[in-house]
């Protein structure tokens, strides 16, 4: 609970952060945890979000994906305009018809056995808002795509 009021409060910075660079850092602290990230070629962005911030939002989402089987998640980033789309598609067992509509409500969790809270996804829409960033569930023909969308560094 602490965590989710943190991150309704947050107040945005000033600061901008290198997207691949924040993606080699995850992808060390995940490859132990037997989660292999793919973003070859990946373009340098410098997105206007707080490099702490983006590798929470992204923990949360790559979290997500080992509570659900996945091995692999595949990045990618397309430049639409001042924006960044940043597509994380996993090998997962995805996301379940029925509960499509129900997880960035805070507290849903279909994990609760196993210590899930179901505060992480809340806490990541509140993290990328304060930054006038979105989160959304994509349809996938496997596995879960989330589609994050954050303002380039000006």
């Amino acid at each position: 609970l602490l965590e989710l009021a943190k991150a309704d409060a947050i107040e945005s910075s000033h600061k901008n952060c290198q997207l691949q660079a924040v993606l080699a850092e995850l992808q060390s602290q995940f490859f132990d945890r037997k989660l292999n990230l793919r973003y070859e070629n990946m373009p340098e962005y410098v997105l206007a979000i707080a490099p702490e911030v983006l590798a929470m939002v992204l923990y949360n989402l790559l979290e997500n994906s080992i509570q659900h089987q996945a091995g692999q998640v595949d990045i990618i980033a397309v430049r639409r305009g001042n924006n960044i789309e940043l597509q994380l598609h996993d090998n997962g067992t995805g996301v379940s018809l029925a509960n499509q509509d129900k997880i960035f409500t805070p507290f849903f969790t279909t994990r609760r056995n196993t210590g899930g809270t179901g505060l992480g996804l809340a806490i990541t829409v509140s993290l990328l808002k304060a930054y006038q960033g979105t989160v959304e569930l994509q349809p996938s023909g496997s596995g879960a795509l989330f589609l994050i969308t954050l303002n380039l560094a000006e």
